[in-house]
């Protein structure tokens, strides 16, 4: 992934309404110190909040090939009928990814009977 191509993704995260953060758990995890930033977004209709989606960003050197990398992973957060909290993962390449993402979300809520946060 190009510098453009990452600055474009982070762009149009930005344009679609994800708020930029820090996420301090990805950061600690992250033993390859490639962890960037995270955007986040609620879902949400007239009855509350439906879902999260989260986008963590990734820019530096892989160890193991030397070379210089950019990604992002997407997951939907998705809450539970007891409360606890259901993660689906989404591999993303491109700004359509986004909307891909999304749209899993949606037919995850949609599909799999999942109560509102709210």
């Amino acid at each position: 992934m190009t510098r453009e191509e990452y600055q474009a993704i982070h762009d149009a995260l930005l344009q679609k309404g994800y708020k930029s953060f820090t996420n301090e758990w990805e950061m600690k995890k992250d033993s390859l110190s490639m962890y960037d930033t995270s955007y986040q977004k609620p879902v949400c209709d007239d009855n509350g909040k439906r879902y999260y989606v989260t986008v963590d960003a990734y820019e530096g050197i892989y160890p193991s090939t030397q070379h210089w990398t950019r990604f992002f992973t997407a997951r939907i957060q998705l809450r539970k009928h007891d409360g606890m909290t259901v993660d689906v993962n989404v591999h993303m390449e491109t700004v359509e990814h986004i909307e891909e993402a999304e749209k899993m979300g949606e037919l995850l809520f949609t599909h799999g009977a999942f109560p509102y946060y709210e």
